[in-house]
């Protein structure tokens, strides 16, 4: 396994921090502000798990002809105040909110 696939993203509230973790990332899409849909728009916020993906299907496909593992990949989905919108395609995930000091 190839190390550094761990991603981790901050919101921060007045009164809390939201941290997300997608760990074993195979798969990383970036959209930004204009070019974002609605249903990107709809995941304001919150990650959403967007099942069984065409993209989802191709990096599957990929891994298992190089002979990795596919086992629970998934395609999570956030969106974050008017720009970007983050895709993962990944093996874990784990969100955490911790209060501010």
């Amino acid at each position: 396994m190839l190390p550094k696939r761990d991603y981790i993203v901050f919101i921060r509230h007045e009164d809390a921090t939201d941290e997300f973790l997608f760990r074993r990332v195979e798969a990383l899409r970036v959209t930004h502000y204009r070019a974002c849909t609605s249903d990107m728009i709809a995941t304001y916020d919150r990650v959403t798990d967007l099942g069984d993906t065409g993209w989802l299907a191709e990096i599957r496909q990929q891994l298992q002809g190089a002979r990795e593992e596919t086992g629970g990949l998934r395609h999570l989905r956030l969106y974050l105040d008017d720009d970007p919108c983050y895709e993962f395609i990944c093996h874990e995930f784990k969100a955490e909110s911790k209060d501010s000091a």
